[in-house]
């Protein structure tokens, strides 16, 4: 199981390698470490085997910037192979509003993620979001029901397609009893699920009012 490493973390990381240097380098333990460490790294990763040869000759403290060096761009190549996804792309898989998904990117509930000024929110799908129960779910988990509910869907006419949204709309009503603009509109925060059904609700209301012209 990987561990998501933002941006952010590593150009903070960045900064402080020759202190983080120094540390390692201290240790009397240091080279039994890196020995270790590069022992259990993927020889394919870039620099392997010049790390090696530091290792071996001792070298800790031109070893240690080689070795985070390496891992950062293992990191990168890593990372590239991931499905990234806008806040708009989040609202149609969480079926809420991109204002409720920047309001839990604000209140820290896709881990690791924050803003930055002047740049848009971009969101790989191992990012973990935390439920209003404090449940954690990866966003391709969250993908993988969106699309498994909504892909190819059957060819229904027009009455059908009607009869369906009618349902789901119905069986939303029934769950909160009555219209749910109605019932949520004084209400100051909605629970994940409320704000999940209530973004449907107003998707069927929509589509209806579409159908009808």
């Amino acid at each position: 199981m990987k561990i998501v490493i933002s941006e952010k973390e590593i150009i903070e990381f960045q900064k402080h390698i020759d202190e983080f240097t120094k540390i390692i380098g201290q240790s009397k333990n240091s080279q039994t470490f890196l020995k270790l460490l590069v022992n259990n790294l993927n020889p394919a990763m870039p620099n392997h085997d010049r790390l090696v040869e530091l290792i071996k000759n001792q070298a800790i403290t031109a070893a240690v910037p080689q070795l985070i060096d390496s891992l950062i761009k293992a990191e990168d190549d890593h990372t590239s192979e991931w499905r990234i996804y806008s806040t708009s792309d989040l609202s149609k898989f969480f079926q809420v509003s991109q204002t409720t998904i920047n309001k839990w990117i604000n209140q820290n509930r896709f881990i690791g993620i924050s803003r930055e000024p002047n740049k848009h929110v971009r969101i790989n799908e191992n990012v973990e979001w935390v439920s209003s129960i404090g449940t954690k779910i990866k966003i391709n988990e969250i993908v993988e029901q969106y699309e498994k509910h909504h892909n190819n869907p059957p060819e229904l006419t027009k009455e059908e397609q009607r009869d369906e949204i009618l349902l789901e709309i119905e069986a939303l009503e029934k769950r909160y009893g009555g219209n749910l603009d109605e019932k949520f509109k004084n209400k100051k925060e909605l629970s994940f699920d409320e704000e999940r059904d209530f973004g449907a609700w107003t998707h069927f209301s929509k589509m209806l009012e579409d159908l009808n012209g």
